[in-house]
């Protein structure tokens, strides 16, 4: 791929053009277009204009552990560092469900696939210890 598209979507994406906008006009898939946001900045984000502020809020106000195998949230939860701007990311009341029914404090937590951390965040805000991997080293 030609070094000066890559440059061009990293460019538009920062822009804030969609991804099906930067497709559409270089005429590449959405892999391609991962690849160069990952190259530019570590990870794959939705949005890399965004600046990601910390809510001081360090655990949702409102929470109860899941007590069936069908999970629904009605919003992402925007507590500590959570937000949708890295592209793998999945909503923070996943990770303290499963943290908080399988460890307890002072245990570890191995999270093979860390991503954007959302798992070690909240390990550590629930007092578990945490090691995570990821095949990014960004």
């Amino acid at each position: 791929m030609n070094q000066l598209i890559l440059k061009n979507i990293v460019k538009d994406k920062e822009k804030g053009f969609s991804d099906w906008q930067i497709a559409d006009k270089y005429g590449v898939n959405l892999k391609t277009i991962e690849k160069a946001i990952t190259k530019k900045y570590g990870v794959n984000i939705s949005n890399p204009t965004k600046i990601n502020k910390v809510n001081f809020i360090l655990s949702p106000k409102i929470f109860n552990l899941e007590e069936n195998t069908v999970w629904s949230f009605k919003s992402r939860g925007n507590w500590a560092t959570h937000n949708g701007n890295y592209r793998g990311n999945w909503s923070p009341y996943i990770p303290r469900n499963i943290v908080l029914r399988y460890s307890k404090e002072n245990e570890l937590v191995l999270d093979y696939f860390c991503g954007a951390g959302t798992t070690a965040i909240k390990s550590k805000l629930l007092h578990r210890r945490y090691n995570g991997i990821d095949i990014n080293d960004k």
